[in-house]
């Protein structure tokens, strides 16, 4: 998820509800909420929570499964399967994209552990936060660097998401970029910066009701 802005106005007072509480089950569960489950939180018919979760899905705040309705991914997180993996609370969440990742503690307000994968070779990175997400406690390898792709079109997801990758070293990040088609437009990030803008586009999102103005 990019840290310029997804959408546009400010969303309503049932729209900012029907996200928060998507996000908090999220979390709870280990996995995307069903529109049931959201419907029962907040209070509403399933109709009205399906409306107000097309209308987060057009501002790019989360996706829908065409099919059946029921959500598919809500940044940071994804149902799909991914390389970039967080541990948070005791369960094993995928995430859309590294600095997605990076921002979970924050988002939350606790500590969590990101388990990617080096995009050119396959190994595991590994960092851990302290001060509820909000800081650096460990990073193995030390070398390891983040790449932040700005290919938005509209859907994070789908864009610049698959780009925004690990890699254990410099030197894998130059071989990847080497192996790309064309020159890709983005920018280097040692994983204390990484986890700057983690934090600045997931901190705010659950800390203040009302204040989610994209």
């Amino acid at each position: 998820m990019p840290l310029a802005p997804v959408s546009s106005g400010k969303l309503g007072t049932d729209e900012d509800l029907a996200w928060r509480v998507t996000l908090q089950l999220y979390a709870d569960f280990g996995h995307a909420p069903q529109i049931a489950d959201i419907a029962a939180t907040i209070g509403a018919p399933p109709d009205k929570v399906l409306a107000l979760l097309v209308e987060l899905e057009a501002r790019d705040l989360i996706g829908l499964d065409r099919e059946s309705g029921q959500v598919r991914l809500a940044y940071p997180f994804t149902q799909a399967k991914t390389e970039h993996q967080v541990e948070l609370n005791g369960r094993t969440l995928q995430a859309l994209c590294d600095i997605d990742a990076l921002g979970v503690g924050a988002m939350y307000g606790t500590n969590a552990a990101v388990r990617p994968q080096c995009r050119q070779c396959g190994q595991t990175v590994r960092v851990g936060t302290i001060k509820a997400g909000r800081a650096l406690a460990s990073v193995d390898p030390l070398s390891s660097v983040v790449w932040y792709d700005f290919a938005y079109d509209g859907s994070a997801a789908t864009s610049c998401c698959p780009s925004i990758v690990f890699f254990c070293s410099d030197s894998h990040l130059e071989q990847w970029q080497r192996d790309q088609l064309g020159c890709r437009a983005g920018v280097r990030l040692v994983i204390d910066e990484a986890l700057e803008v983690g934090r600045a586009t997931f901190g705010p999102v659950l800390a203040d009701a009302g204040a989610a103005d994209f």
